[in-house]
């Protein structure tokens, strides 16, 4: 099987400072990767160099075997790669309905897959016409979500999805994104520090540590909740 996505002997970072060295993980389709850290550990500099925003200066990488590296990031989303960044990349002064747009300029689509996700996120159906700046953090990461679903991607990009969510929300985030995997056959590379969110809902783990892999394994393997936490402890 072709991986989603293949990242061999990578190297990235902002202007002369590395900050990601000689980084290597695979993810294959349909499997929800999540990669662990501590604030400043290079989690998000792997998203962006991955979707372009910054400059790969070793290694390579491959999408459905393909190589991607130094691609613009609306290349990217062309290549049907999704990216939900940590901060909250929507434009304000839209509504829900022209955020959803941009990407999706069918409207009848657009309801119909706000249909499909009322389950999780019923309150966006009912705000399509309120502007997105009005929106609460909690309800401005569910447009997040459901924009980057539009389109079939074939890799979701998601950074620090839980964070501030309250519990029920981040328990409808995981049903999301097993359901998503399951009927879309999506890969995911979940960047996170929520480790019982990342139990819940992935298939294989990494730690980042200043930059480079210090661990990994399979969230099925008996001790992988204590590897993480001994791993973010230290």
């Amino acid at each position: 099987m072709t991986p989603a996505l293949d990242i061999k002997g990578l190297s990235s970072g902002y202007g002369e400072a590395l900050v990601l060295r000689d980084l290597s993980l695979m993810i294959q389709p349909g499997e929800i990767f999540a990669l662990l850290g501590k604030n400043g550990m290079g989690k998000s500099t792997l998203l962006k160099t991955i979707m372009g925003f910054l400059p790969v200066r070793q290694g390579h990488i491959q999408l459905a075997g393909n190589r991607t590296a130094n691609l613009p990031p609306y290349r990217m989303a062309r290549r049907s790669v999704a990216y939900i960044p940590q901060e909250k990349a929507l434009f304000q002064d839209l509504t829900v309905l022209e955020n959803l747009k941009l990407v999706m300029p069918d409207t009848a689509a657009i309801k119909a897959e706000l249909e499909r996700t009322a389950r999780w996120f019923p309150v966006l159906q009912k705000r399509v016409h309120q502007r997105a700046g009005t929106l609460s953090g909690g309800e401005q990461k569910m447009l997040l979500m459901v924009r980057a679903m539009l389109p079939k991607q074939k890799l979701m990009l998601i950074d620090e999805i839980s964070e501030g969510l309250q519990p029920s929300m981040v328990d409808a985030v995981s049903d999301v994104l097993r359901t998503e995997r399951a009927s879309r056959d999506v890969a995911i590379l979940l960047v996170e520090q929520n480790v019982p969110f990342v139990s819940s809902v992935a298939d294989r783990f990494s730690v980042l540590k200043q930059g480079e892999i210090v661990a990994s394994g399979s969230m099925a393997d008996a001790d992988a909740s204590a590897v993480i936490d001994r791993q973010l402890s230290v």
